[in-house]
């Protein structure tokens, strides 16, 4: 007869894996993630939410390992991903799409020492947030000898239809809002074209169509200027970016700057200051890309030369 100690599961250490910073939402469509659910009714599943089959387990349950995985590959495909609240949500102009998902079956076993199995298998649903119209529906599987090939793979099924009516609903919101902006300056509404070239700019579905509301806008500034003023909401965010950088907390200050640029894209200065501050965290591209956009909206600004050399700078920077 021999005693001892039951062998303690490994646990795979999973946590952080598809932790990253979340983009800029401008320019993407919004995609609510409901709670992930499982419908998988094994008993050492119901005990344990973070079993993933004999001997182990892993750092994070497994609702919360499929979740994150959703929120990353919403936010490669190009959307915005929000985690629902209490069944409020706030959104852009367009209406935003749900995705509901549960857990069938998440399987992990060894196939000898070094390798293992993952089978996930999820069942998905792509919905219209208030009509509750159903887009999609299917299952999805995914296989692998790592866990996050199994996920990924299922995973990336669901999300894959969610960026086609994600994106098409952009770009049929945006065409609508230039043919509302084309109306009110024909009426010579300049504050509610203003309000509405800002739509714009967070709809837009691409680089190539932001540059052109921010040319547009340009245009609108320097033959009416007075009839452009700053929203007080801007202000606020921009003072309170300006502060965060005096603290060196380069991150928050850019967000506040692209809360203030959501708000009043045509802001030249915001541009101008949030491509430094992103340049300080070495996001070279980025820094280039929003330097441009103030170029865009002011050409003949007396810092327009000096705003293309830092362009050229930081080309050399880019990797």
């Amino acid at each position: 007869m021999t005693t001892g100690c039951a062998k303690a599961p490994l646990v795979m250490p999973l946590k952080g894996y598809y932790e990253r910073p979340t983009p800029n939402p401008i320019g993407k469509a919004m995609v609510i993630v409901e709670q992930v659910e499982e419908t998988t009714a094994a008993p050492e599943y119901q005990r344990d939410p973070t079993y993933l089959g004999p001997g182990l387990t892993a750092d994070l349950s497994r609702t919360d390992l499929i979740r994150s995985a959703f929120s990353t590959h919403l936010m490669d495909a190009g959307l915005h991903p929000i985690f629902r609240s209490n069944g409020t949500t706030t959104g852009g102009p367009e209406e935003p799409l749900l995705m509901s998902a549960s857990i069938r079956q998440f399987h992990v076993a060894r196939r000898d020492r070094n390798t293992l199995e993952a089978v996930v298998i999820l069942d998905c649903r792509l919905s219209e947030l208030k009509s509750g119209i159903i887009l999609w529906q299917g299952s999805s599987e995914g296989t692998g000898w790592r866990v996050f090939q199994a996920i990924d793979s299922a995973v990336d099924k669901c999300v894959t239809p969610a960026a086609e009516f994600g994106h098409r609903r952009r770009n049929e919101v945006y065409a609508k809002l230039l043919q509302q902006i084309k109306t009110k300056e024909t009426m010579g509404d300049w504050p509610t074209a203003l309000t509405l070239y800002a739509e714009a700019y967070r709809t837009a579905p691409g680089p190539g169509q932001m540059e052109m509301v921010l040319e547009a806008l340009g245009r609108l500034v320097r033959s009416s200027p007075k009839s452009v003023s700053l929203p007080e909401t801007a202000r606020r965010f921009v003072l309170q970016a300006e502060s965060l950088v005096q603290d060196k907390r380069y991150e928050e200050a850019i967000a506040k700057y692209d809360a203030a640029i959501a708000v009043a894209p045509w802001w030249a200065e915001a541009h101008f200051n949030r491509s430094l501050v992103l340049a300080e965290e070495n996001r070279y591209a980025s820094a280039i890309e929003s330097m441009k956009r103030f170029i865009v909206l002011v050409p003949d600004s007396p810092d327009a030369r000096a705003a293309q050399d830092k362009i050229y700078e930081w080309e050399l920077k880019v990797k």
